[in-house]
């Protein structure tokens, strides 16, 4: 009976319930883990080193994010993503258990708090992509446009639980227990990646193997090729960068303030935490109630309008109101 109902409401049929749980399992521990370790590093790094160090973050993340997209790229190509995978996975819990440990003993400094820093980012890029990787192999393209909402939902789901998870547990018992229940939640990805592994990658034959990783590894090398070629990726491309930078921008004002406004170290990875997850909520809510209505009534062009505008009108009211910035 219940079976059934699953398999009504989110399209799944017959053989890929298990499945498709272990994936939405897999991303739920990931975004839960991002949105404990997050909040966690900004409200040190804010803490101890202050807004204005934000900007050089930001640059050395960027930096370091191209080299580290090359070497993993090599290795993707040299050896298999399971084995890629299970080393990054133990890699970031062990470096997440270092920061516990750390803050265990109050040995904490600037270089500290910047690696740490870079590390949170790369973990956000590196543990997502790999899931994605992971999804382009397991499923097929059939498979995908039925799944990947369903899977997608653990995403949100672990943005929600991760958020709130960390401000109750830094509020009660601070950051670095935080930290080691994030070091313990990655290591549970290992056997789940292994399972769905078992069950899927290494029933499909050579063929159809070697032709999905193909695929991933050819549109990662030419992915340049197609953006300069095509004037509608182009600006797409475009777009997003400056995207990327006003968000950045956004966060420097929201960091800067929180920080001014709460001092202690837990309190504001508890803030963080909670408003990180009450972020999810209310985007949720207007995925599922206001996006379908504001697209049918105004259309795609005019509905992209809504965030820009929302975040000029924001910046008109703190030039206006600078002392309600915050709010």
């Amino acid at each position: 009976m219940l079976k059934n109902i699953i398999n009504k409401t989110f399209g799944l049929r017959d053989g890929e319930i298990y499945i498709s749980f272990l994936m939405q399992l897999y991303i739920f521990i990931i975004i839960s883990v991002l949105l404990i370790v997050k909040p966690i590093v900004n409200a040190l790094f804010l803490n101890r080193l202050g807004a204005e160090q934000l900007p050089y973050g930001y640059l050395l993340v960027a930096l370091v994010a191209v080299l580290t997209a090359f070497l993993y790229n090599k290795a993707i190509r040299e050896f298999s993503l399971l084995k890629v995978t299970n080393t990054s996975l133990v890699f970031f819990s062990l470096g997440f258990l270092a920061l516990s440990a750390v803050l265990y003993f109050n040995v904490l400094s600037n270089w500290v708090l910047y690696l740490y820093y870079l590390g949170v980012s790369l973990f956000a890029v590196i543990a997502t992509s790999q899931f994605w990787i992971l999804a382009n192999m397991v499923f097929n393209a059939r498979e995908a446009k039925r799944l990947f909402g369903f899977i997608g939902a653990g995403a949100i789901a672990g943005g929600i639980f991760g958020g709130y998870l960390t401000s109750i547990v830094v509020s009660s018992y601070g950051n670095k227990a935080a930290m080691f229940i994030a070091a313990v939640l990655i290591l549970s990805c290992i056997p789940i990646l292994r399972k769905i592994w078992k069950l899927r990658i290494r029933k499909m034959n050579v063929f159809i193997r070697k032709q999905r990783k193909y695929n991933d590894s050819n549109a990662q090398v030419s992915s340049l090729q197609l953006i300069s070629k095509s004037k509608h990726l182009t600006y797409l491309a475009l777009i997003t960068g400056i995207s990327v930078i006003v968000a950045k921008l956004v966060d420097f004002q929201f960091s800067d303030f929180a920080n001014k406004a709460i001092q202690d170290t837990n309190e504001l990875a508890s803030f963080f935490g909670f408003w990180f997850s009450t972020f999810n909520v209310i985007a949720l809510a207007l995925q599922l109630f206001m996006t379908n209505r504001f697209l049918s009534r105004f259309g795609v062009s005019t509905t992209l309008l809504v965030l820009p505008l929302g975040i000029a009108l924001g910046c008109l009211l703190f030039l206006t109101f600078p002392n309600y910035g915050f709010w």
